[in-house]
């Protein structure tokens, strides 16, 4: 209470004009709008006559008056005079009927009697009354509201780090040095619908972006978009301070509501951000929280490793802006339309939004095209007009002051570790430095909390004043920051210059850097670690290219060569970043120079020769970091053209295979047209898509591509490979361009049409598709490539492969296509006879043999399966037949014999059917067999055809058994138990083998939904143990088996001890099994009548297993408990809670027993567990019995900040201990 109280009293101390705005303030967050403040003067604090105080105008036409008052004495006839001054159409021009409400606000004290005085005067004439006392605006401001208190009463509630969004664009561009985003939001509209979308679908959305790109105008953007079309949603901001945001959090986000949450420089808040996170999760039917988080692309993978681990994160760019972006943005903003303005804020913004700005405003201010002539002046003269930066640069303590700031970002008090930094390198004293802070915060240049912690008030002008005092002033050496605190706060070091080296004179900073670094870098040689110098090149590689060559060179030349031979080598991609630091560094350098480009590109593969292991972050690397970026083509495309080059000289040496194949998985990256320049982070990638155009420093490298592709298209060893390659690239030529096939086509023809054979199959389907994709972007190639490539498989081909060019061209859908195709193929097979079908086979295996991929293993499946649904329906009396001659081609295609056996049976004799099957010799001819006694007519079935059916399903293979065994329904009539005898057989094979597919039919049977599962206990009533034994089996290999727990239902029903058999055959595969492990739902046990006796005696055995076998609080049984997320699931809430309290009641003498319970009650409701906890205390008075017992919500694991649900037990203590009202004597 005493914050209200405090509240309170300030409210008292205030002025009349004070206390009129913040009530008006009050009211408008409230949500009263078109606010008119009558009774006061426009600019100042101070009131003048008018009637009403405030008026506000309603949308329905009506108004409603507001009236103030801090009037102590007589408080009741001012608030009755002020109405009556509101009822005098005189005074306010406003009839009474017009008048919807009238408010009061009031400090006074008013008696129950005056209240009801004043309501029933408004009340009579039909007019709302509203008033607030000191209490309710106390309390509203409180809990609803705590920046007024902060704003008008000069009393901090909580550390004002949750800021609405229209206070959080304020106080962002408060400080006259900040870049405000207050501007208008350019060239974004379909970004900003993209994040809209991505929002409503998920919990967490990254914007992420270089520094100054307008990340956070563009998500202040995002979230007022996101309340136009949910009004209900609670938007928020994250102002970080550098202070504790639990009390914050607590405050704004305890009530119901649908809250999105914009977190500003996510990777700023440290573990502070694992508090927002945790909210996430908290969602409920109440409450549902959303965030928007901003971060800094090269601070990006500290924030995704926190959030991955809460929820699923989508992730926008916001990109840099393009030069006529920045054109137009100069035009609309600051009416810049000078050409040689433009062109020279083109050059110092290069895409960064918020430069491009700041040098806006300095042109428009100087109007001189000096101004803005580099990024130095422009910081001098944007940054110079201010006092406050002035009297820093020229006083070396406080420009100390701030460079260690700037340095850590943020400098907390308490920090012992950031202190003797300060202390040590910065050679400030504590109490000096926190003097000078206070100063700072006085210049406006820091924003400080409580006087305990300290941050830059904005990011670019803590990069010009650490500019200032390191390489400029150089008061402090880098290379003194460095000695002391690297590769501690290597990240700290990153985060300081790397701004500094974009803003500012790069070569200049670079070479500063290099001078600072190199005295440190060969004290390291003497004194070092292989790893410590590794690291130290990682971190300043840009400065030291020499060293890093020159050591990364001695580290591979000691390294001893690689015998194993390349050809057992897994050519697979690294699936995560680099972490090998020669290789790291190696890669880095690609960008110094053209020198070190070809060193580092040669060291590369010379290290990749002597390690092996390596080989795949390698791939990673030329096929992602080497690839095609935005830019490249400003540079020549030197690094694609390097590694190309340098992969072709190596082919032909020693380790040639090991180059071809780097080769081809290269040309794979580079070949096409569209690229990407993205990073893998888990399950998000970032994405950034651009094309290439043809040119003069482009086609040579692809013209390379292309001709040694097609000589390893001839190489034996990567044949395979290179032919991949070349199909992918032949695929892509339609959706490429029309320019880049042009520019490709005398490469096609010199090195891909020249080197084809024309009578190889493939090689005439490859010329075929190549025609195929230049006609459909209109470039022209010489007709005699279709005319010498012409092959008459092509036919065969179009009438068995899908074409979805063509189905998209006809404007069909899947089912009007399928039947354009029977169609087609009934055409060809008009006039079909045997001669003509048997050429047809022998042109179709032909065509199998020449095609990969889906081709082969799928769709020419589906054309013949269409091709005998045409002969079935067509030519009827011949399929019988054709299908003996398609099996004399060994049922090449591997096709469904539900196309042949079930019409062969329906139009034939069934002995004739087998007969044709035993004649011959093919593949998966116990397969066809064993269809024909599935569809074997129920009048041919007899006990010699069942006799024979159970020695066929005895000689099987797991790969040629059933798919469902819902067939021997009709062998009953001739055996009631033939359902137990076939399914003895499979259990025997299967325990001799434990080969899965001798028993995989049986899911079926206990697939609730299929017609056997209905009269199972029917179908294996002559052995019902057999049916308990396949459904054990089961369980051993199909995790989702049975999940709903129907069928163990039906067996529980058949067999009481069923529940302790399938807990066995958990324990047996498990060694811990837990909440988590795949089970059948045992939720059925809550629907019988018996429910206490049978959930018990489950407990029970439950509670003996875990005895065995305990290592946690979680086990199996909590799953009786789990709520689910289907709300048609019934609640079985209140028998859950009768029985816990009776099974404890029951078994209070077994303590261990009761500890087994409370595993359960934890995730029960709060007033549950608290009554769960009375009730033991009155069964089980023991102290060491209490302390053991595990009443808490407590969790053995979690990420981040572990202090969300530290407070979340604190509250249930607190709740818990108002049981505690006796002791005991």
């Amino acid at each position: 209470m005493a914050k209200l109280n405090q509240i309170k009293s300030k409210l008292l101390e205030l002025e009349g004009g004070v206390f009129q705005r913040l009530c008006d303030d009050w009211l408008h967050r409230k949500g009263y709008e078109n606010i008119n403040p009558i009774g006061m003067m426009q600019t100042t604090d101070r009131v003048v006559k008018g009637t009403p105080d405030t008026l506000l105008i309603q949308k329905d036409g009506k108004y409603i008056f507001s009236e103030y008052t801090v009037q102590q004495d007589r408080l009741l006839k001012k608030i009755s005079d002020d109405i009556d001054k509101c009822l005098d159409e005189g005074k306010t021009g406003i009839k009474i009927d017009q008048i919807g409400e009238i408010i009061v606000c009031y400090l006074g004290r008013l008696t129950t009697s005056e209240i009801n005085q004043l309501n029933q005067k408004c009340i009579s004439l039909s007019i709302v009354p509203t008033l607030c006392g000191l209490d309710s605006i106390a309390f509203g401001i409180k809990n609803c509201y705590p920046i007024l208190s902060e704003e008008y009463l000069g009393l901090s509630l909580d550390t004002g780090q949750i800021l609405s969004t229209d206070d959080f664009v304020a106080r962002y561009g408060n400080n006259n040095l900040t870049t405000p985003i207050d501007n208008k939001l350019l060239f974004q509209d379909e970004l900003l619908d993209h994040g809209c979308s991505l929002l409503e679908k998920s919990k967490f959305l990254l914007v992420t972006g270089s520094a100054g790109v307008g990340k956070t105008l563009f998500s202040v953007n995002l979230l007022n978009e996101m309340c136009k079309k949910d009004p209900s949603l609670k938007a928020y901001c994250v102002f970080d301070k550098g202070a504790d945001l639990v009390r914050d959090l607590q405050i704004h986000f305890s009530e119901t509501g649908n809250y999105l949450i914009l977190i500003d420089d996510a990777n700023r808040l440290d573990s502070r951000i694992d508090y927002l996170l945790h909210y996430i999760n908290e969602s409920d039917a109440s409450r549902n929280y959303r965030m928007v988080a901003t971060v800094r692309d090269y601070a990006v993978d500290s924030v995704i490793e926190k959030a991955n681990k809460v929820t699923s994160i989508n992730e926008l760019v916001v990109n840099k802006l393009s030069n006529e972006q920045i054109k137009n943005l100069l035009e609309e903003l600051f009416n810049i339309k000078n050409f040689e303005y433009q062109q020279r804020i083109q050059d110092i913004a290069d895409g960064n939004a918020r430069l491009a700005i700041m040098a806006a405003r300095v042109a428009v201010e100087k109007q001189s095209i000096q101004s803005i002539q580099n990024v130095a002046t422009l910081y001098d003269d944007y940054f110079g007009n201010n006092d406050g930066v002035k009297e820093i640069i020229g006083n070396p303590s406080l420009l100390l002051t701030a460079c260690a700031i700037s340095l850590f970002r943020k400098v907390d008090k308490l920090n012992e570790d950031q202190m003797s930094i300060v202390r040590d390198l910065f050679r400030i004293q504590g109490s000096a430095f926190w003097d000078y802070v206070q100063h700072l915060h006085k210049l406006e240049i820091v924003d400080l909390y409580e006087d305990e912690v300290v941050r830059m008030s904005d990011q670019v002008l803590s990069s010009y004043l650490f500019y200032s005092a390191v390489f400029q002033k150089k008061i402090i050496s880098l290379s003194t920051i460095v000695k002391n605190i690297f590769p501690r706060f290597k990240s700290a070091i990153a985060d300081a210059l790397n701004p500094v080296i974009r803003a500012f004179d790069q070569r200049e900073i670079i070479a500063d850097i290099r001078q600072e670094v190199t005295t440190i870098y060969d004290e390291l040689l003497s004194s070092s670690t292989r790893d410590e110098i590794l690291g130290f090149l990682d971190a300043f590689w840009f400065a030291l290219p020499t060293n890093a060559l020159t050591f990364t060179n001695e580290i591979i030349q000691n390294t001893p060569k690689h015998s194993d031979r390349w050809e057992k080598a897994t050519f697979e991609k690294s699936k995560s970043s680099t972490k090998d630091l020669v290789l790291r560094i190696l890669c880095k350098l690609r960008y110094v120079g053209e020198s070190e480009l070809n060193i580092s590109t040669n060291l590369i593969c010379d290290y990749l020769e002597k390690s092996p292991d390596s080989l795949g972050q390698v791939i990673k690397l030329f096929a992602d970091d080497y690839a095609f970026k935005p830019e490249d083509w400003k540079y020549a495309y030197s690094i694609q053209c390097t590694l190309v080059d340098l992969l072709i000289e190596r082919m032909s040496k020693k380790d040639g295979y090991l180059y071809s194949r780097l080769f081809i998985l290269v040309a794979k990256s580079f070949l096409p047209v569209e690229h990407r320049e993205h990073i893998w982070r888990g399950d998000v990638v970032n994405i950034i898509t651009f094309r290439l155009s043809p040119g003069e420093f482009l086609d040579p490298i692809r013209k390379k591509l292309i001709l040694h592709l097609s000589l390893l298209m001839f190489d034996e060893s990567v044949s395979s490979y290179a032919s991949e390659v070349i199909k992918e690239y032949i695929s892509r030529l339609g959706y490429e361009g029309k320019e880049m096939a042009k520019a490709d086509l005398h490469a096609i023809e010199e090195y891909l049409i020249a080197k084809f054979d024309k009578n190889n199959v493939s090689h005439c389907f490859l010329v075929k598709e190549i025609c195929e994709r230049l006609d459909s972007i209109s470039v022209d190639y010489p007709e005699s490539w279709k005319t010498d490539f012409d092959n008459e498989i092509f036919r065969i081909s179009d009438l068995l492969l899908e074409d979805r060019a063509e189905r998209k061209m006809l404007e069909m859908d899947y089912h009007d296509y399928e039947k354009y195709r029977f169609d087609e193929i009934a055409a060809y097979f008009e006039d079909a006879d045997e001669d003509k079908f048997r050429a047809f086979l022998d042109q179709a295996a032909i065509l199998h043999d020449t095609l990969t991929g889906r081709d082969r293993s799928y769709s020419i499946g589906e054309g013949m399966r269409i091709v005998f649904n045409v002969i079935s329906q067509k030519h009827k009396i011949n399929f019988f037949d054709f299908t003996s001659i398609y099996l004399e081609y060994d049922d090449i295609f591997e096709l469904n014999t539900n196309i042949f056996i079930p019409e062969l049976m329906n139009n034939n004799p069934s002995k004739d059917v087998f007969s044709l099957i035993n004649a011959k010799e093919f593949k998966w001819k116990r397969c066809w067999l064993l269809a024909c006694y599935s569809a074997l007519p129920g009048g041919d079935i007899s006990e010699e055809s069942l006799k024979d059916l159970i020695s066929h399903i005895t000689s099987l293979d797991s790969s040629e058994y059933f798919h469902s065994i819902d067939f021997l329904e009709k062998y009953i009539a001739v055996d009631e138990s033939v359902f137990c005898k076939a399914t003895r057989i499979m259990l025997d094979k299967y325990e001799a083998t434990k080969e899965i597919g001798f028993v995989r039919a049986l899911d079926r049977i206990f697939n609730p939904y299929s017609s056997t599962n209905k009269r199972l206990m029917e179908f294996y009533g002559t052995d019902k143990e057999i049916v308990i034994e396949a459904y054990l089996v089961m369980l051993d290999f199909d995790n989702h088996f049975d999940y709903e727990g129907k069928t163990l239902e039906i067996l529980y029903a058949e067999n009481s001890n069923m529940l302790e058999l399938v807990v066995d055959k958990i324990y047996s595969r498990e060694r811990w099994p837990s909440s988590y492990t795949n089970m059948p739902d045992m939720k059925f046990l809550w629907k019988r009548e018996s429910y206490l006796l049978d959930v018990g005696a489950y407990a029970l055995y439950v509670f003996e297993k875990e005895k065995e076998s305990y290592v946690g609080h979680d086990n199996i049984f909590v799953n009786l408990f789990k709520k689910s997320n289907d709300a048609r699931e019934e609640n079985y809430s209140d028998r859950q809670e009768e029985f816990l309290i009776y099974s404890m009641k029951k078994n209070c003498k077994n303590f261990e027993y009761i500890q087994f319970l409370f595993c359960v009650v934890n995730g029960m409701k709060e007033d549950f567990r608290i009554n769960m906890v009375r009730d033991f205390i009155e069964l089980d008075d023991d102290l060491d019995h209490f302390v053991k017992l595990d009443y808490e919500f407590t969790t053995r694991s979690w990420s981040g900040s572990r202090v969300p649900i530290l407070e979340k037990e604190k509250e249930f203590l607190i709740k818990l201990s108002s049981i505690f009202t006796s002791v005991k004597l």
